[in-house]
């Protein structure tokens, strides 16, 4: 912040936002199958209030594929990419571990621990119902999260943080599919953490 002259006292990021997103998956809050995939530009001015002119793209691609006839287990996959593609961000708007829309990234770290000019991140979840009705279920997860970082001169895939763990999944609106969402993530050099949601992760 103060080297590139930004206020200590607080930072904004003002600015419009422009999306494009394309979805057929057959639900938006526990998909079996389809696909999703949005773009979003947000161009921010100093004009508006910003403490800087800068400008980020953020891309999301989401995939679901069923493993039988019914959805009593779906593999789902997950490509997120958040990157300053202009001007210099303030610090705690750089692209960072759970900094997605709804905070789910980056299972096995806490909120923050990466962070950079641009982010890259993919994750893969097998997703099963242990019974009939959906009741009770459970998830297996890995994931990946690469920064880069133009004060170090690190690039993007020169690191790799990768994560996984277990969840389990117990029916909260059997119409919806609304799952309580109870996962234990785990991450390299000892991280690790406890995650509670309503609604799958992605």
């Amino acid at each position: 912040s103060r080297k590139y002259g930004f206020p200590l006292e607080g930072q904004a990021s003002n600015g419009p936002s422009f999306g494009l997103l394309l979805d057929t998956r057959d639900s938006v809050i526990n998909a079996s199958r389809g696909w999703m995939a949005a773009a979003t530009y947000r161009p921010y001015f100093t004009a508006l209030g910003s403490a800087a002119a800068w400008q980020q793209l953020l891309l999301d691609v989401r995939t679901y594929r069923q493993l039988a006839r019914d959805d009593r287990h779906t593999i789902a996959a997950w490509a997120y990419s958040d990157m300053v593609v202009g001007g210099v961000a303030p610090y705690f708007a750089l692209p960072s571990t759970g900094n997605d829309t709804y905070g789910r990234a980056g299972r096995g770290y806490v909120e923050g621990r990466f962070r950079g000019d641009r982010l890259v991140y993919g994750e893969v979840e097998l997703r099963s119902r242990l019974m009939a009705n959906g009741l009770l279920g459970m998830v297996a997860f890995l994931n990946a999260t690469t920064v880069s970082n133009r004060e170090t001169g690190e690039s993007l895939f020169d690191d790799l943080a990768p994560g996984g763990g277990i969840g389990a999944r117990i029916r909260f609106n059997k119409r919806s599919k609304t799952n309580i969402c109870i996962d234990l993530g785990w991450g390299r050099d000892g991280s690790r953490g406890l995650y509670f949601g309503l609604q799958e992760v992605f």
